[in-house]
């Protein structure tokens, strides 16, 4: 939120207001900023075109060790998580472990500052090779059931395995050297925001 200050005023703002609401309702503060943190997610998704290779890999790393954690605790938790926007979201600051959440802050800080400039251009081909590698890999394993992940909205979807392929897509990107990881992640972040 101290980099927000400075470099997204209007939202800090918003987001300062939404916090003093909370506070005033007698919501505790780190239920409050955690109850928040979903408000940050369409910028992120901007921030990741013109991060660096290093903080956008980071930053998914870190995610995707939450993606696990909150698969352990409950499948359905880890799905909220994914898709916010098909059955509401989580408050991490109250499921995830302090040093989790501390790494989700310092990930999150790293994306916001090494991404003030131009989004960088990504190479579509490479991308798409990158991405059909990764896809293959995952069909071995899940098979026809890894086309659910194109669709999370959908009531038929299993939400349980949406979690597992989830860890499974971004550990096989991850797998990838960093600058072709980081050029397919902003792919998929311009595809689908």
């Amino acid at each position: 939120y101290r980099v927000l200050k400075v470099q997204e005023p209007a939202l800090w703002q918003l987001l300062n207001r939404e916090l003093q609401h909370k506070l005033a309702e007698g919501v505790p503060a780190e239920q409050a900023l955690g109850d928040m943190r979903g408000w940050l997610m369409d910028l992120v998704n901007q921030r990741m075109a013109r991060a660096s290779d290093a903080a956008i890999i980071n930053y998914i790393r870190v995610s995707v060790q939450e993606m696990q954690a909150l698969q352990q605790q409950d499948t359905q938790r880890c799905f909220r998580f994914l898709y916010p926007q098909v059955s509401g979201g989580v408050n991490l600051q109250q499921v995830l472990s302090p040093e989790l959440n501390q790494r989700d802050g310092e990930a999150l800080e790293a994306l916001l500052q090494n991404s003030t400039g131009d989004e960088l251009a990504v190479d579509q081909p490479q991308a798409q090779r990158d991405l059909q590698r990764v896809v293959e890999k995952l069909y071995g394993k899940w098979g026809d059931k890894l086309q659910q992940l194109n669709m999370p909205a959908d009531t038929a979807v299993d939400r349980s395995a949406m979690c597992a392929m989830s860890i499974d897509l971004y550990s096989g990107i991850l797998a990838l050297p960093d600058k072709h990881a980081a050029n397919l992640l902003r792919k998929m972040v311009s595809l689908t925001g």
